[in-house]
């Protein structure tokens, strides 16, 4: 409730001891409410949903459930039949795990590459204040030149990201010289962005996003292209 009368952002929240079940979880109380969902309510909350609603099975998948008189998440954590196990394989005792609330909850990063990194913020009231405008950039900014540094990146390429108080959203990209990854770098290239572009029009969200990321091993490998600014992503995307 603070998140929404705060920002006026609705989401719905999961809690689990693994990320199957809070994923289902979040899921259950939208757009806006809290569920708690573990192996002691799973027959009541879980197992009732229809089987096309588990995450997991997919569209083409469900019918065929359906037809072996796999109905709901319950049938299929209770399941024997030969029938779903031939048409699952392998998958089917991963599912039924899941069902009965077994699943993992161990979270991989260490294969985590990415090409794209960015960071928002949401003002608590709509805001045209030119400062504090340009000191939530700053803070975006060093998020994602941290994130830059984390994994070892740099970027040739970054972008501001506004919405507006009627929730229309537009972005502009620039295109960089060079590759980097510094934080002044990145602020000042937002910042230009930012003083063209912007007209004191009042904004619920700022956003700073790094594109065409590239690993430091392949700096010697970039070639330099001419700076060029962009208009992208314009319309409403809430």
């Amino acid at each position: 409730m603070n998140i929404y009368k705060n920002t006026k952002l609705k989401c719905s929240i999961g809690f689990s001891d693994n990320k199957f079940l809070a994923k289902m979880a979040s899921d259950m109380k939208k757009p806006l409410g809290i569920t708690i969902l573990d192996r002691n309510n799973i027959k009541e909350k879980l197992w009732p949903l229809s089987i096309d609603k588990m995450y997991g099975v997919g569209s083409k998948t469900a019918p065929k459930l359906i037809e072996l008189g796999i109905n709901t998440i319950g049938d299929l954590a209770t399941c024997v039949d030969e029938r779903v196990k031939n048409l699952l394989g392998s998958y089917f005792e991963y599912l039924k795990s899941e069902a009965n609330g077994y699943g993992s909850s161990f979270v991989d990063t260490s294969s985590f590459n990415p090409k794209s990194i960015s960071a928002e913020r949401t003002f608590a009231e709509d805001e045209n204040d030119y400062e504090v405008i340009k000191e939530m950039i700053k803070k975006c900014c060093f998020e994602v030149s941290k994130e830059l540094s984390k994994y070892k990146k740099y970027a040739l390429s970054v972008s501001i990201k506004l919405r507006y108080n009627d929730f229309t959203t537009r972005s502009k990209r620039l295109s960089l010289i060079k590759p980097i990854n510094d934080v002044d770098s990145i602020y000042n290239a937002a910042m230009n962005i930012f003083d063209e572009y912007y007209h004191n029009e009042y904004i619920r969200l700022v956003g700073v996003g790094l594109e065409r990321v590239i690993d430091e091993s392949e700096l010697d490998d970039v070639k330099v292209e001419n700076t060029s600014l962009s208009m992208f992503g314009e319309g409403n995307d809430n």
